[in-house]
């Protein structure tokens, strides 16, 4: 993502004395360490998400049609491995051990552009591997946080050998906490949960192919899909105990309508739009909606969006372009008059689903929110209150074949 800041030149008389506002060398080690280490809520997420999206930027740039692979194994290593370019010692060198060196900052082709998320690993642990696979080697580099003169400790990159390989690209590991393997392993399959990109997630003998995308639609520059997505009560099990995983996954991954640059999810639109707050997305999938790589404003972290005029104006737009989708899902109710509507909620069983929230395949929502509150309210009162005495249209009276439908002021509501 491009990274560029706009800069003005200084104008000042000559006999001024100046100075460059900067860092010294213990200021640096100081600003490194917050960012591997201060940045991310979720520091075990911030490993899945950072080198998944990294590897399937590195897809996208070389073509590869295969998945990423990520994986949690039995002896709680958890591995990242990419079947792109790989990286030559150099690369290495600059890609993990620089900081804002990224050779994602000139383009909006892919995600990332801080040179931060290469580093993610020390914000769990303080040593990772990196295997590059490149120009007929497979070289093995270590990540080690240590040592350090002004208080806090500085990486490391160590070169550990090279033995010859046919292979190309790059296997991101490193070594999970006990204590941490069953949250480890919930974050990777929520982060699964929520990608519409191709990657392949194996923990212990399970595989979860790439979710399967059942709706997009594209629209003023953004894209609107829906996902299936793996069974909760299956993948969350959950003991009485401790962290209820199903419900959190539930909470933070089918209920948000995502929104997106590339493959990473920053935030509910929900949260943003009030008027989207009682959509709901239908269990057993996951809905989001693509922005450009580059139209909003985001932290360092990757972990939200800015709030910032700028973005705020953007979302609007995305909620507009939202809206209007929602509105074609909803079609059989939105596109019908008065009558044909009064029809479907006095549709004998039918009705019965439709009493307080309407469904399609893929959302539900209650009758004000989608049609107002005269035409929504409307509906909705008699959908509940008049079941009993109107069980369908042809008992309303009618005159000339049409049916006479009138709305009376409640007296007591009225006083």
């Amino acid at each position: 993502m491009k990274t560029a800041v706009k800069t003005t030149n200084i104008i000042a008389s000559d006999n001024l004395e100046s100075s460059v506002m900067g860092m010294d060398a213990q200021g640096m080690d100081m600003a490194t360490f917050f960012f591997r280490d201060k940045i991310y809520n979720n520091k075990i997420e911030a490993v899945v998400r950072e080198y998944v999206c990294n590897a399937i930027d590195e897809h996208k740039k070389f073509g590869i049609d295969k998945p990423v692979d990520y994986t949690l194994t039995e002896d709680n290593t958890f591995k990242v491995r990419d079947y792109a370019g790989g990286l030559s010692e150099d690369g290495v060198r600059k890609i993990f051990g620089m900081y804002f060196r990224s050779t994602k900052s000139g383009s909006n082709e892919s995600i990332g552009g801080f040179g931060v998320g290469s580093k993610a690993g020390h914000a769990y642990t303080d040593s990772f591997n990196i295997l590059s696979h490149h120009d007929g080697q497979a070289t093995t580099y270590v990540c080690a946080l240590g040592g350090g003169d002004n208080g806090v400790p500085v990486g490391h990159i160590y070169k550990m050998g090279s033995v010859p390989s046919n292979e190309t690209g790059v296997e991101i590991s490193l070594t999970v906490k006990d204590e941490d393997c069953r949250e480890f392993g919930h974050e990777m399959k929520m982060f699964h949960m929520k990608s519409h990109g191709n990657i392949r997630l194996s923990i212990g003998n399970n595989v979860f192919e790439r979710n399967e995308i059942v709706c997009q639609v594209e629209k003023d520059g953004l894209i609107i899909r829906v996902c299936e997505s793996m069974d909760l009560e299956e993948n969350f099990t959950h003991n009485g105990r401790g962290i209820n995983y199903s419900f959190q996954a539930r909470t933070k991954v089918i209920q948000p309508i995502h929104i997106k640059m590339g493959d990473v999810s920053y935030g509910d639109l929900k949260e943003k739009i009030d008027s989207l707050s009682d959509f709901m997305v239908a269990e057993g999938y996951v809905a989001s909606i693509e922005c450009p790589i580059g139209s909003l404003n985001i932290p360092v972290s990757r972990e939200s969006i800015s709030d910032t005029k700028p973005n705020e104006k953007y979302l609007a737009k995305v909620s507009d372009v939202f809206h209007a989708f929602l509105k074609e899902q909803f079609k059989d109710y939105t596109e019908i008059s008065t009558p044909e509507l009064l029809a479907k909620v006095c549709d004998g069983e039918k009705a019965q689903n439709m009493r307080s929230v309407l469904k399609t395949k893929f959302f539900t929502c209650g009758w004000k929110d989608l049609l107002g509150d005269n035409l929504g309210g409307f509906a909705q009162n008699v959908s509940v209150h008049s079941h009993q005495e109107v069980k369908k249209l042809s008992e309303v009276e009618h005159q000339d074949g049409k049916p006479i439908l009138v709305e009376t002021v409640n007296q007591k509501s009225a006083d």
